[in-house]
């Protein structure tokens, strides 16, 4: 079937498992997800919770440690008309994504190491319309040492430098290139 499960993997019931291949190096996968993606790579101690949907993307990688805790939806266009090829998840070594994200990969996130995006509501958007109502299309770079508040918005082309922490509620709509503390959600006409 093209997976490669080590005998130290884990994979709990009740899981729906769509992929071409996947690779699972002492990694888990607790159970009652819907995985529907084309790689699947899993390193040490990483894992997945419970009650996460992933669909229509590429590839997932999670290095050494990395988790995607539970109730999770990651979903892109693989497979679609807007295909656009680029629907890839990479965590870092340690990074996590907590409860009940929304992970949009119409283009690829990569997430550095020890990144945290913590808790409910946290979105990220890979693509999105101008005031033309063309589509905006280009990838999310969060670097190393990032935490990201609960109810968060990361927009399209975003990079976030290392040793950020982006408070609760924060719409990140620009790069951030110095390491601080970054807090807003302030609306204003371009």
């Amino acid at each position: 079937m093209g997976y490669e499960v080590d005998k130290k993997s884990k994979i709990g019931p009740f899981n729906l498992l769509f992929s071409r291949a996947m690779v699972l190096k002492s990694a888990s996968i607790e159970s009652l997800n819907i995985i529907g993606i084309d790689t699947l790579s899993m390193e040490a101690d990483s894992s997945i919770g419970k009650l996460n949907t992933f669909r229509k993307l590429r590839m997932i990688h999670l290095s050494k440690g990395a988790r995607i805790r539970h109730r999770n939806f990651i979903g892109g266009t693989y497979g679609t008309i807007e295909e656009c090829g680029r629907e890839i998840l990479t965590l870092g070594e340690n990074s996590q994504i907590s409860i009940s994200c929304f992970l949009d990969l119409t283009d690829e996130i990569q997430l550095g190491s020890n990144v945290v995006v913590a808790g409910s509501g946290t979105q990220f958007w890979t693509h999105g319309y101008n005031h033309l109502r063309v589509k905006n299309v280009a990838p999310i770079l969060v670097q190393n040492n990032v935490f990201i508040g609960a109810a968060s918005t990361i927009v399209q082309g975003v990079t976030i430098c290392s040793n950020v922490t982006i408070g609760a509620g924060t719409v990140v709509h620009r790069s951030i290139y110095e390491s601080g503390l970054y807090v807003s959600n302030e609306l204003r006409k371009v």
